[in-house]
Parts: C-alpha cells; structure tokens; sequence
C-alpha cells in the first residue's frame, strides 16, 4: 500500500511536472511573441518619435534664426501688399464673373499674372517646365529640411548657409507667395469636373485629358506636391509663434492659430474655381470664405505688434468687399436683361473705388477689436 501510495504520488509528481513543463512550454512561444509584438510597438514609438523630433527641429531652428533675423518694416508691408494683391486677383474673375474688366488685356494681364492662366498660351511644354521647376524648389526646400534635422539630431551644423537659403525659401514660397504658389500646383488638377465640354480635361489646355497620358501623370503629381505643400506650409505658419511676449518683432506671433486657419481658408479660395464652373456659386464661395478670413484676423489677431495686425484686416475687409460687389454683379437684384452691361460697368467702378475705404474701415475695426479686448482682459484681472 506504501509503495503503491509512493507510485501514485511519484506518478502524479511527475505528470504534474511534465504538465506543467508542456504548460510553460506553450506559454513560452506566446510570451516570446507578445515581447516580439512589444518591441515591434516600440520600434514604431521610435519611428514616430524620431519623425517628430526631426520636424521639431526644424521648425525651432526655423523660428529661432527668424527670431535673430532682423526685418525692415518696408519688407513687411511690401509681404501684405503682396498678399492683398494675390487674394484680389483670386476673388475677381473677370471672365466667370462679367466684371466690366477686358479678361485679355495688358491691365488685367499684369494683375492677374500669378494665377498663371498665361501659360495656355506658352502651350504645353512651357506648363512643363513651369511645373516641374516648382517641384524642384519643392524638391529644394524638403532636402533642406532634411538636412537641418539631421543636423539638429546630431547637435552640431557643420555650416549655417543651408539655414540661410532655407529661411529664403520658406519666406518666399510658403509666405510672400503662398497663393501663387497653391495657384501653379492647382493648374495640374483643373480638369473640367464639373464644367463645359470636354469633361475630364486639363482646363487649361482642354485638348490633353486628365484621365490619360500624358496629362494623367501631371495630375497626380501636382495633387501629391499639393498635399505636401500644404502640409509644410500649415507645419511652418505653427512654428512661427515668438516665445517672448514682449518681443516688439513686427511678424512675432503670439499664438499661431489666425495665421494657421488664415492659411486653410486660403487653401480653400484658391480650390473653389478649380472644383465648381458656376459663377453665382463661386461667388457666394468667395464671400463666405473672405468673410471667415476677416473673421479671423478680426476675432484672434496673433501679432504682437498692433499695426500688423491692422493692415491684415484692412486687407481682409477689401477682400470681403470684393466678394460681395462679386455676389451683386452675378445675382444682378432688380437688374433687366438689356441693363446687364451698364449694371456691370457700375459695379466695376463701384468696387475699385471701394477698395481704399474698406481697407480703413478694417484697419479701425481690428484697432477697435483689439481695445476692447484689452479692456475686457484688464476688467477680467482686476
């Protein structure tokens, strides 16, 4: 009984100890791959980090060498003139709207020179070479910033002139020109969706189809640069945010908010004829967006210096107004049909005579925002 007591318990030991030898044995494999699937999550944590740290590091060594760059304010002025004149031509579209405005002449030629319609008369192979020489600045600007987050990873910059011709490229392509810019990539994508015959086919010049060669290659990379466009710019007006209040640079930002969401609503104006060919809806379009563009500058103004702020609202107000003597020229209220032309003719003048008064009432309503929110601040702390 002793010994058939000892078996059984031996027995039993020993299925007990291969049982749980095969237990932990199949355990293991599990353990190994769920530490295999942990490593895998952390290497993509790595990744991730490591791509935020690079995008980090130049967006500060951006802010920062901006921060030391000294600015003259003819400069400034000049970058909001330009930024007037960009949005002013992408508002009014003489041909679409029936503005009293020869859409062929020297005048408007000039005016509207960076929406690149031009270009249809170059042909083909001119839209080419002005395509691909944009890419190539693209190209330019993304290995420079590569290059800049490499460096910054490494903690040391072998040069400092990469840094310079970046801050050029930056203050040109994604800031003084940023319109221009959406104007030339968005040629490509302009293709008829919903307009006259011949559907699907490059706008510009309407004998190349969108939907194949060799227009179809074009389309889809200037839709590619166009999202990476888009997306360096939204990245560099995020980082453009001065880190000393006091600072009294004319573009320190105090927050990046107004200039950010400034940027979409310009993404979205210069889309809008790309998408829809109908003239009453541009136009109320345009207003909407120039309305939620002066909202913005009047409702979050991000400069710290006061004046700065103001002349973007005054040009956001003569961006409004355009948008809605738009608005009234293509609805035409109480207008007959033989009083068209006459009707447009007025509206013309009505609108350019306008521009100068609408840019004061901005520039005093932003100072008048800008007072009463103080007032309100100062009422809030005391």
């Amino acid at each position: 009984m002793t010994l058939q007591r000892s078996g059984s318990v031996a027995g039993s030991s020993i299925g007990g100890g291969a049982a749980s030898t095969v237990s932990a044995g199949s355990r293991r494999p599990r353990t190994q791959d769920e530490s295999s699937l942990g490593r895998g999550d952390d290497d993509f944590v790595d990744r991730r980090s490591s791509l935020e740290n690079g995008v980090f590091g130049v967006l500060f060594t951006l802010s920062k060498e901006n921060s030391e760059t000294r600015i003259r304010i003819r400069w400034i002025l000049l970058k909001i003139l330009l930024d007037g004149w960009q949005l002013f031509s992408t508002v009014i579209d003489p041909k679409l709207q029936g503005w009293d405005i020869n859409p062929d002449g020297r005048v408007w030629t000039i005016v509207a020179v960076l929406n690149f319609r031009w270009v249809a008369d170059l042909g083909y192979s001119a839209y080419l070479a002005l395509l691909y020489s944009m890419l190539a600045l693209l190209g330019v600007n993304v290995g420079l910033c590569v290059w800049v987050a490499w460096c910054f990873k490494e903690q040391k910059f072998p040069v400092v002139w990469p840094i310079k011709v970046l801050q050029v490229f930056t203050a040109f392509l994604f800031h003084a020109f940023d319109v221009a810019s959406l104007n030339m990539l968005q040629l490509g994508i302009s293709c008829r969706y919903f307009g006259p015959s011949p559907k699907m086919h490059f706008d510009l010049l309407p004998e190349y189809s969108c939907v194949a060669p060799p227009h179809l290659i074009q389309t889809v990379v200037s839709a590619l640069s166009l999202v990476l466009f888009v997306v360096i710019a939204m990245l560099l007006n995020m980082a453009e945010v001065e880190v000393n209040p006091l600072s009294r640079r004319p573009l320190a930002l105090g927050h990046s908010g107004s200039e950010v969401t400034a940027f979409a609503i310009k993404v979205l104006l210069t889309l809008v004829n790309v998408f829809f060919p109908w003239p009453r809806v541009v136009s109320c379009l345009y207003l909407v967006l120039a309305v939620a563009l002066a909202y913005q500058y009047l409702r979050h103004p991000g400069h710290l210096v006061q004046w700065v702020s103001d002349l973007k609202s005054g040009v956001a107000i003569a961006i409004v107004w355009c948008a809605f003597a738009g608005v009234l020229l293509v609805f035409r209220p109480g207008v007959s049909a033989n009083g068209v032309q006459a009707w447009a003719h007025a509206l013309t003048v009505t609108m350019l005579a306008g521009l100068g008064p609408a840019f004061g009432v901005g520039m005093l309503w932003s100072r008048l925002m800008t007072k009463r929110m103080t007032k309100k601040a100062l009422n809030a702390l005391a």
